[in-house]
């Protein structure tokens, strides 16, 4: 269950404290941390790093050397004193000791959260007569500690191979086929459509929370239509899948301003087996090249509340940058120096 957003406190109200927990097979840990951060983006597994001094002299050695260590389960928040919310759940896949005459020995831990497991080897076998979700499930199951949740979609496939892949890569060509995306928070996997549509669930505002914001708009790769192309052995007829349109989270839409600009453009894909698959594969690849549209990099103070795959309100960057953004990656960085910052990567299809 993911917990609820975090409220900050209006500015200037009250001074806000940065603060993190770290715990390792449920067990707090308590040293000395030079840098916590916790990177999440869609469609790739979540990663954090530990930087900590915990050498001990006298043992010549760490002082947590049972806890961290390959596979322990590591839990880690963030955000500020009486606020703190959990942003990853995974486990340490590797260590990295940093010695040095001048210096206090330094502990880099690594890892992932549990979707790293569909990485570990490939495999060859085929599915018959199922949907995604069942497909997306069993992969999932073979992790051994994630549990699945997905939407449904009005897609059945007949027969899906998964050839010589790693079921990572088996899940993500399946998300692209129906046109969806995988997101993982905490030890659930989540395959669903994107959400760009969604309400924003904040607003950053420029010198005010939002410290840095750098946009790009470009029209490479933008197309007005994509077309599935395919064949239904059942019908023995062609099978086709257009889109043309997503909703704009702007006043015009990216690819409509590209073909207004430059001419009239149609991408056409392969692989469809059924008029449904074609259509909502078409889709979900036109709101994906939509939102390539404008694509943005910025930093706030630390917020527990910015998380990938929602949407956000960026104000104060002009009529033609302001408005609604899909966050597509996050990274919370803690270090007693600096305090907590969040940057983050978002895309829009509009302006």
């Amino acid at each position: 269950m993911v917990a609820s957003p975090l409220k900050l406190k209006p500015p200037g109200k009250e001074q806000l404290v940065p603060d993190f927990g770290i715990k390792i097979n449920g067990q707090k840990l308590s040293t000395e941390v030079v840098a916590v951060t916790v990177n999440e983006e869609i469609g790739v597994a979540a990663m954090f790093t530990l930087k900590l001094a915990d050498w001990d002299a006298k043992k010549r050695d760490w002082i947590h050397a049972a806890l961290l260590s390959l596979g322990s389960e590591v839990a880690i928040s963030m955000g500020y004193k009486g606020q703190k919310q959990e942003l990853l759940v995974g486990e340490i896949t590797a260590l990295e000791p940093e010695f040095s005459n001048s210096a206090v020995p330094m502990l880099v831990v690594r890892g992932y959260d549990y979707s790293h497991r569909l990485l570990r080897d490939r495999k060859t076998r085929s599915f018959t007569k199922t949907t995604a979700n069942a497909i997306a499930q069993q992969l999932v199951q073979g992790t051994g500690k994630l549990q699945f949740m997905g939407e449904a979609t009005n897609v059945r496939l007949d027969y899906w191979l998964q050839h010589d892949q790693s079921d990572w890569e088996c899940l993500q060509q399946l998300a692209q086929y129906v046109g969806y995306e995988v997101l993982v928070k905490a030890k659930t996997l989540r395959l669903q459509p994107r959400k760009n549509q969604d309400p924003p669930t904040l607003t950053l505002a420029l010198q005010q929370d939002l410290l840095t914001f750098y946009p790009r708009l470009t029209s490479a790769n933008l197309v007005g239509q994509v077309e599935v192309h395919g064949w239904d052995p059942k019908t023995k007829q062609a099978v086709v899948g257009r889109s043309r349109g997503t909703a704009p989270m702007g006043n015009q839409l990216g690819p409509r301003a590209a073909d207004n600009a430059f001419g009239e453009s149609t991408l056409v894909l392969q692989g469809a087996t059924q008029k449904a698959a074609a259509d909502q594969r078409a889709q979900g690849e036109f709101e994906a090249r939509a939102l390539a549209y404008i694509h943005g990099e910025g930093e706030c103070v630390g917020r527990t509340d910015l998380r990938a795959g929602q949407v956000i309100t960026l104000k104060g960057l002009g009529k033609q940058f302001s408005g609604a953004y899909y966050l597509q990656a996050t990274c919370h960085r803690y270090a007693p120096q600096r305090g907590y910052r969040t940057t983050f990567n978002v895309r829009r299809n509009a302006t």
